[in-house]
């Protein structure tokens, strides 16, 4: 592998693990499950192409849901 290649594909393992683990770990779960149901349902044709579309939209939509929630900040009164 290049110097370049590799520099590349670390970059690229960064950012992937920056945003989904760092910034956005709901959006890993979802995509972890919508995976997982597309491996279970390999092998069963039609389903698939009903089930793996509204859970990619469920999950977008609770992704999105829970970063549009109103955040409390709550701070310790050590006085």
């Amino acid at each position: 592998m290049t110097g370049a290649l590799r520099r590349a594909l670390m970059m690229t393992l960064r950012f992937l693990s920056s945003f989904f683990i760092d910034d956005n770990p709901e959006v890993l779960v979802v995509v972890l499950v919508i995976v997982g149901v597309a491996c279970a349902l390999r092998d069963q044709g039609g389903i698939s192409v009903i089930v793996l579309p509204i859970l990619a939209i469920v999950g977008l939509g609770l992704c999105v849901w829970h970063a549009s929630r109103p955040r409390t900040n709550v701070q310790s009164d050590n006085t």
